[in-house]
């Protein structure tokens, strides 16, 4: 037998003995999750609610998925969510912790049921947390179908360990202290329209009996309107950013606020709490001496 025959044995070999394991592995990490997800409907009176069709692990990439999702009645009476699959590509719980530290996530083809109308959309979620910076990262979280797009992150400092340890239940009153100390030092929004408006626009000339474009062009006059009235320049950048979207029959607005000074939680609600009777242009000129914000609009991406 010559070398090549020899080596060629050998790798069939591992292959087979690789292959083996991986398929164990695979078994074992599914039974494994399907067990836990079981175990956390019944802790949580739910197995009435949810219904997983099937559950996979796959071990080198670490990949869960759960397909087939069906929820009814959760989490109120007369909800109707289908999710074809859902998808943890990331997933950190150290010991003591309660909640993840990192998390990856995806849901493709959720349709959901609301108030008469379907509304289908995929789902993806990214975060982590620094524990040595104490700052939580909410990398993006986005929700998705072929008409629109809306995306939402978040720099939260000051965010202590223990907000991810202790049971809000049992510790209310410290959950809620640990709650406020949080500095939220970024925020970004993004919203993309491909031709939801346009959409929702047609749905009401319909109703109305009237023609898509002329209450189009009604829109367009009472934004452009309201626009020259405002004194505000957020609002101003706003109104135009509407006014992009009908004009063009799409377009992405984005709105990014970044601290320029520290300002926790608890003094940020004690001002809304006193700010609550005066017009939008006082509350934001209030939030200017905390935050910078910047508009931008344009094209859908």
């Amino acid at each position: 037998m010559n070398k090549k025959t020899i080596i060629g044995l050998v790798l069939s070999v591992l292959l087979v003995i690789l292959g083996g394991g991986y398929l164990i592995a695979a078994y074992v990490g599914t039974q494994s999750i399907k067990e836990q997800v079981q175990q956390y409907l019944k802790e949580n009176n739910l197995q009435e609610n949810v219904k997983i069709k099937g559950y996979s692990y796959n071990p080198l990439t670490g990949k869960v998925s759960l397909d087939g999702i069906s929820i009814r009645g959760f989490p109120q009476p007369g909800t109707v969510i289908d999710i074809d699959r859902f998808e943890i590509t990331e997933y950190s719980l150290p010991e003591g912790f309660r909640v993840p530290v990192r998390f990856e996530a995806y849901a493709y083809g959720i349709d959901a049921f609301i108030d008469g109308k379907n509304f289908r959309y995929d789902f993806y979620q990214k975060m982590w947390y620094d524990t040595e910076k104490n700052v939580f990262n909410i990398e993006k979280v986005q929700i998705k179908n072929q008409k629109l797009e809306v995306e939402f992150s978040a720099v939260l400092e000051k965010f202590r360990p223990e907000l991810l340890k202790i049971d809000p239940q049992e510790k209310q009153t410290e959950y809620i202290e640990y709650l406020t100390e949080i500095f939220p030092s970024e925020v970004v929004v993004s919203y993309t329209d491909r031709g939801f408006t346009e959409e929702i626009i047609k749905e009401v000339a319909q109703r109305q009996k009237a023609r898509p474009e002329k209450l189009k062009e009604i829109l367009i006059s009472e934004l452009k309107t309201y626009r020259e009235k405002s004194q505000d320049a957020y609002m101003k950048k706003l109104v135009e950013g509407a006014v992009y979207i009908l004009e063009n029959g799409g377009g992405r607005i984005t709105i990014n606020i970044k601290a320029t000074q520290e300002i926790t939680v608890d003094r940020l609600v004690l001002a809304f709490m006193f700010m609550g009777s005066l017009p939008v242009s006082d509350i934001i000129s209030v939030l200017d001496d905390y935050y910078e914000a910047e508009i931008t609009y344009g094209r859908a991406i």
